[in-house]
């Protein structure tokens, strides 16, 4: 799944730290990972759900309810500060 952040006019897409194993799953920080889901219920709209959570915070790192999102390298973040992603 591709994320980018918005702000005004800009969109720039999310990364995770440059040495983050490629395939790795993000997770809120301290938060331990349940199991993975092979395929969401389209009916359940769980995407809709959870994107309006989704921003970036003053240092352009990206949070859902403020928890930061991480691998085991550290944040997903962007340039863009204060932004929603979508």
């Amino acid at each position: 799944m591709l994320l980018a952040a918005s702000l005004e006019n800009k969109v720039e897409t999310l990364s995770p730290p440059s040495t983050a194993t490629l395939g790795e799953r993000v997770q809120l920080e301290g938060i331990a990972l349940g199991e993975a889901v092979d395929v969401l219920k389209p009916k359940q709209k769980i995407l809709e759900q959870v994107v309006q959570y989704l921003k970036t915070n003053q240092n352009g790192i990206a949070t859902y309810k403020g928890i930061p999102l991480v691998t085991s390298q550290g944040p997903v973040s962007c340039d863009i500060k204060q932004g929603q992603i979508s």
